[in-house]
């Protein structure tokens, strides 16, 4: 009897675990695609910040170049967190590698 009820408990601790393990990768995927956006956002604005720095009226202001040299460290920190948590970007080999898969694939399918 008591084996049972073991058994039991340990099916249902296995469930909770998977489940919970699931919610954990989900709110990580969710990071590390608010990460890429903040990144894209950041570097939007670093590029609006070199127009302003470049343009007449603003040249060799300090305060421009601070905030331009500024906007530089945050966005090499969160490039930092972006290697981190990239999980849906593809490294180039494994592009490549899906890229040759897909075109064997493709030959394959005008074979047949």
């Amino acid at each position: 009897m008591i084996q049972i009820l073991i058994i039991i408990f340990l099916v249902l601790l296995v469930i909770c675990m998977s489940l919970y393990i699931k919610y954990l990768l989900n709110e990580l995927l969710f990071v590390s695609d608010n990460i890429e956006e903040l990144k894209s956002t950041l570097e939007d604005f670093k590029g609006h910040l070199e127009g302003l720095y470049g343009m007449e009226l603003y040249y060799g202001d300090e305060t421009m170049k601070s905030l331009l040299d500024h906007s530089k460290l945050v966005r090499d920190f969160i490039e930092r967190f972006n290697d981190i948590y990239s999980l849906t970007e593809l490294t180039e080999e494994e592009a490549e590698e899906e890229f040759e898969d897909e075109e064997e694939d493709s030959e394959n399918s005008r074979e047949t």
